[in-house]
C-alpha cells in the first residue's frame, strides 16, 4: 500500500505540492486498492503520524513541507514537488533538507537543462530524481459549450510575472489575448479557459512544461505554447505540433499564428486524459516502489531507460 499525504492545510503547500488532482480523485485512486489519499490539516500531523506507525505502508508520497514529520518512517519515501522555478531561497533550503530525507524524488522539472545549469540543482539531487509530469484530474471536464460557440480570443491566464513568465506576460498583451479575473479559485479558473478555443502558456523562464500546458488540453482548448527546451521531454510526453498542440519557439510567432484545426483540440484532450491523469502517475508509482522493492532501481537507472518506461505507462 502506497500512501499519498497531501499538506493542504500548510501554507508553502501550493509552492511545493503537485497533490491537488490526487485529493480531488480521492475517491477513484483509492478504489483500485492500492494507495490511500490522505489531506492532512496543518494541526494533523501527530494523527498521521500514528496512522502511518500503525498500519506501516510500503511507501509514503509528500512534500517538503511534510517530510519533517516523518522522518523515522523507515519505507520508501518518495519526495515530490514542482515549480522549482518559484522557489525562494528558504523553499530551496527546504528542498535541500527534504531531499537527504528521501529515497528517490518526484520531479516535473529534471529535464529542463535552462534549470539545472543555470539555476538551482540541488548538491544531493544527483541520481535521486525521476521524471514526475504534471498531470489532471481523471474526471472528464464537462462544457456546455461546442467548440464552435467558444470565443475566438487567446485565453491567457495564470501569473504574468514578466521576470519568471516572459512569454506568457507578451502573449497577455496581444489585441486578440484574454486574461481572466485575478485570484480565481482553481475549478474557476478551469471553467472560465474552457469557454475559449485557445489558450496560451509558455514554459516559464527555465522552459520546460508547466501545469497549464496539460490543464488547457483538459478543457478542450487548443494548447498553443512555447517548445520545452529539452526535445526528450516533448517525445516523453507525447506532445506533436500541429496535431494535439501548436508549439513555438519565439514570442513573435504569435503575432501571426496559422489557422489551427479544432482537431487539435481533440487530440490534445485524448492525450491528456489517456497518458497525463492522476490514475496514470499513480501507477508509474506503484511500478516504482515495486523496483525499489525488489532493488532494481540503480544510480542513473532513475534517468535513462527507466525514465521512459514510467510515462509509456497506458
Amino acid at each position: 500500500m502506497i500512501y499519498y499525504l497531501v499538506a493542504d492545510g500548510c501554507e508553502r503547500y501550493n509552492t511545493f505540492s503537485p497533490y491537488y488532482n490526487f485529493v480531488k480523485d480521492k475517491e477513484v485512486l483509492e478504489a483500485t486498492g492500492r494507495c490511500k489519499v490522505f489531506s492532512i490539516p496543518e494541526d494533523g500531523y501527530e494523527k498521521m503520524r500514528e496512522l502511518v506507525g500503525d498500519n506501516k505502508p510500503l511507501a509514503i508520497v509528500c512534500d517538503p513541507v511534510s517530510y519533517a514529520h516523518f522522518k523515522g518512517f523507515p519505507g520508501i519515501k518518495l519526495l515530490a514537488t514542482n515549480d522549482t522555478h518559484r522557489f525562494t531561497a528558504a523553499d530551496r533550503d527546504a528542498f535541500e533538507a527534504a531531499i537527504d530525507w528521501a529515497t528517490l524524488v518526484l520531479s516535473s522539472y529534471c529535464l529542463s537543462p535552462t534549470l539545472i545549469q543555470e539555476y538551482y540543482y540541488p548538491r544531493n539531487l544527483e541520481a535521486k530524481e525521476v521524471f514526475f509530469p504534471h498531470h489532471v484530474s481523471c474526471e472528464p471536464f464537462n462544457t456546455q459549450q461546442s467548440f464552435d460557440n467558444r470565443s475566438d480570443q487567446m485565453f491567457v491566464g495564470g501569473s504574468l510575472d514578466e521576470r519568471v513568465y516572459p512569454m506568457r506576460s507578451f502573449a497577455a498583451k496581444l489585441r486578440n489575448a484574454h486574461r481572466p479575473e485575478l485570484r480565481l479559485d482553481r475549478e474557476t479558473f478551469m471553467t472560465v479557459m474552457g469557454q475559449f478555443k485557445y489558450a496560451f502558456t509558455c514554459g516559464a523562464w527555465a522552459h520546460y512544461t508547466v501545469a497549464k500546458y496539460f490543464e488547457i488540453m483538459k478543457v478542450g482548448a487548443i494548447l498553443i505554447a512555447e517548445t520545452p527546451a529539452y526535445d526528450l521531454e516533448r517525445s516523453l510526453l507525447g506532445l506533436s505540433s500541429g496535431y494535439n498542440c501548436h508549439l513555438i519557439k519565439y514570442a513573435v510567432e504569435l503575432l501571426e499564428l496559422p489557422p489551427l484545426s479544432p482537431e487539435i483540440a481533440l487530440h490534445g484532450n485524448d492525450l491528456v486524459m489517456r497518458r497525463h491523469t492522476t490514475l496514470n502517475r499513480t501507477r508509474q508509482v506503484e511500478l516504482l516502489v515495486e523496483d525499489l522493492y525488489h532493488s532494481r532501481v540503480v544510480g542513473d537507472q532513475t534517468m535513462s531507460s527507466y525514465l521512459k518506461a514510467q510515462l509509456e505507462v497506458q
